[in-house]
Parts: structure tokens; sequence; C-alpha cells
């Protein structure tokens, strides 16, 4: 086996990036990268026990666009692995979606891989990244501000995608493509100055390589480092997660400010997923150990500390305006919630468990109907034991926080008398007693 194969071979095996019998589609292009790539892997099938196939993407944007989809598509044939094509006007679909021609582009491209791997049933896409190309990505992503999983994201494998030739050179793999004869066309697009990635490419990164010849490597070093440590801090961030989370009231807000500096980082770039950033995760940090209740951390989205807990909540409006009439007997389910409320008429006769849990009971007889289920709205009130009282108290009571209030259930009969909170609290109406003779059973299933 050659030097370069073994390499790439110690690459996939110590990323894990691919399992034995598995089934990898290969992207590509017709550039010198991808077609190493299509012959390496095609070298070490039998080491692997894997199945190829080859894709190609027509982005329309070059002339000779056509001739690299034959050249990718005869190397195939050649080689007698599936081939598929795709093609898009990447011209249009920029001007468009408003985007770079470069990031349509990718958007176009990768759509198309991610299509074909999941209707053929490619386990994972391999791409010809080498580490030329990771160290321009690294540069690119820290320019951004991107954390340790933006300076590594070519390492390992994200979303089912691998790059096998990251720990080899673009002066490897020129000199291995020619001793081979591998055929391959030149993108001239590679040399336009336009492209940030290209002024990174011929302008900034030959100076560095002036400084230190073996930048490359060393920058390699460093992310495979990061790398392992970032995937080790993330097991223990699954870990407090777990810890410090009360179910539907949030998270403990004195272990939090216990953990140390780097897991709480880590902790609110998982709680705060949309508005993460590293100017939201600081002010969090310093909100959280002082003392003020709510912080507006982005737009519309809020970090709220109360009893003991902390929380994130949104900008939601006061109510919803969705009503469903309930099926009796039967389901209704309650998609705005989440909840299937399933009704079942029964006689007396039953022992019925009053503790049941999302269970209740009423007498049959006695409701107004039709019933209807729909969201709270201003003034509403439902009958208690005590009384009469504000659905507002009701959910202060019941600890339901401020952002989930305004798509919880409500049950109501048809003189407007809320019956259920669903699934939290059942009126004091409409009680079985010793004159019941049927009885109307509600049960709510949360929907996964």
């Amino acid at each position: 086996m050659e030097e370069i194969e073994e390499k790439v071979k110690r690459t996939i095996e110590k990323y894990s990036l691919i399992k034995r019998g598995e089934k990898i589609l290969i992207g590509v292009s017709g550039g010198i990268d991808s077609m190493t790539l299509l012959y390496i892997l095609n070298e070490l099938k039998e080491a692997f026990s894997i199945t190829l196939g080859v894709a190609t993407f027509n982005h329309k944007i070059r002339s000779e666009s056509e001739k690299e989809v034959e050249l990718v598509k005869n190397y195939a044939d050649a080689l007698g692995l599936p081939f598929f094509k795709g093609e898009g006007d990447a011209i249009a679909f920029s001007k468009e979606m408003r985007k770079s021609l470069e990031d349509a582009a990718r958007e176009l491209r990768f759509n198309f891989l991610f299509s074909i791997a999941k209707e053929v049933g490619f386990d994972k896409i391999a791409l010809a990244h080498n580490l030329n190309d990771f160290v321009e990505t690294f540069f690119i992503h820290l320019l951004k501000g991107s954390g340790a999983r933006g300076l590594t994201s070519l390492l390992g494998i994200e979303r089912n995608v691998i790059h096998p030739l990251i720990e080899i050179t673009r002066r490897e793999i020129v000199g291995f493509a020619n001793e081979k004869g591998i055929p391959y066309a030149t993108d001239y697009s590679n040399f336009d100055l336009s492209y940030d990635r290209n002024k990174l490419r011929h302008q900034i990164l030959p100076l560095l390589s002036s400084i230190s010849e073996h930048f490359e490597e060393h920058i390699l070093k460093l992310s495979d480092v990061i790398f392992y440590e970032d995937a080790y801090l993330e097991r223990i961030v699954e870990i407090e997660f777990k810890t410090i989370s009360r179910q539907d009231s949030g998270f403990s807000l004195v272990l939090f400010n216990e953990l140390p500096l780097p897991i709480k980082r880590r902790l609110l770039r998982k709680i705060l997923g949309e508005a993460y950033n590293y100017k939201s995760v600081e002010d969090a940090i310093e909100f959280l150990i002082g003392t003020e209740r709510k912080k507006n951390i982005r737009e519309d989205i809020y970090l709220v500390k109360s009893g003991g807990v902390f929380y994130i909540e949104k900008e939601t409006p006061f109510s919803l305006d969705t009503e469903y009439i309930l099926n009796i007997p039967g389901e209704t389910l309650i998609k705005e919630a989440g909840i299937s409320i399933i009704t079942e008429i029964i006689d007396k006769g039953v022992n019925f468990d009053f503790q049941k849990k999302n269970t209740v009971y009423f007498d049959f007889e006695k409701i107004h109907f039709p019933l209807k289920v729909r969201f709270r709205k201003p003034g509403d009130r439902m009958t208690l034991e005590v009384g009469r009282k504000k659905l507002q108290d009701i959910f202060v009571d019941l600890h339901i926080r401020k952002d989930k209030r305004y798509k919880v259930p409500l049950i109501v009969d048809n003189e407007g008398e809320i019956l259920w909170i669903v699934p939290y609290k059942r009126s004091s109406l409409f009680k079985i007693d010793e004159n019941t003779k049927k009885v109307l059973i509600f049960n709510a299933i949360t929907q996964n």
C-alpha cells in the first residue's frame, strides 16, 4: 500500500470516520483533490469492506462544467462504481436567495448530496478537503469569531460528512495524482482573488509559510487537541445539563453558579440555542450571579430568574385564537400544545382512580354540551372549591411559566365555564355524586 494511502487509512481509523460495511457516497467535482480521493477510497474499499458511489453536481457557473461531469462519469465507470449526477443554476439561485455565489453553490451541492444519500441509502458522504483546505477553513472561521467547534469543523463526522484527506497536503496530492496518472480537471476559479478563500490561499498563507515552513501541520496538531478536548467537555456538559435541569421549570440557579466557567459557557450555548453568541453568554453569566430578575439576551429572547431557577422566555402572544370541538367519545389532537385529549363515557358502577395522572372525571348529565378546547382569554376565571378565581392567579399557583401559558389547553362548556386546565387542574363543577348515572372521562396524552 502506498504511503499516502496508509496516511488516509490512519486518518479514517483515528477519527472513526468509516465503519466496516458502510456505504460511502463520494462527492467528486473532477478536480485533482476529489479525483484522488475517489482513487484512494477505491483502493481502500476492501480494507474497510465498504461500498462506494460517486456523485457530481453541475452548478452551471463555468462553460467547462459539462466536460468535468463527463470526466467524473467516465472515471466512475472505469472503476465500476455507480454514478449520480445533479445540476442547478447557482447564479440564479444566489440572486433569488440573496446569497453569495459561493454559498448558493454550496447549498445546492449539499442538498443534492444529502438527497442522493437518503434516497439510495448511503451512510456517509466523503468530501476531498485536504490539509491546506483545513487550514484555510480554520482561518476563515477564526476571523468570523468561531469557537472550538467551528475551528475543528472538518475533523471527525458532521452530519455524516467525512473528510478522509484532511491530513494530506495539496503538494502530496498533486505528486500522487501525477504518479498514478489520475485524470483531473483544473478549476481556474480557484485563482480568482475576489473569493476570500483564494485571498487566504494565494496571498496570506504563503506569508505564514515563509515564517514557519510547517505551520499547516502545527495548526492541525492544535486543532486535533481542541477537537478531542471539546468532545470530552461536551460529555461533561451533557451530564451537568441533566443535573441542573428542573423539568419544565428551567434550571437550578445554585447548581449552575457552582460550576466552572468553561462548563457554564457551554451549558449556556446549549440552553440559549439560536440566541447564542459570545456576548449573550457573557451577559447571561453576569446576570445569573446578579440581582436582576429578567434580562433581554437577544431580540425577543429573555433570561428569567424565579424561585431558585432560571429559564429562557420568548415574547409570546397572550393567547391563541384556535378552537376545537371536543370529540365525545373519541380523540382530539391539540397540535399547538402537543396533547391529545381522549374522552370516554361509562356507567358509574366502575371504580374510579381519582389519583390517576392526567385524568379527570365529570358527571356526564350535568355538563352543558357541546364542549370545546380553546386557549386563555382576558378575564378568564374558573370555579374552584374556594369560589371563582382568576385563571392568571391559578397559573401562578401552578408554577406555569409565563411563556408557556398561552398554549395551555382549556376545556370549556357551552356556557363558557372552564372545566379543566389541561392537564393541570379541574374545576369543582359537575363532580360525580350519589345521583350520577354516567361518567365522562377526560384523559390527556402528551404527543412525542
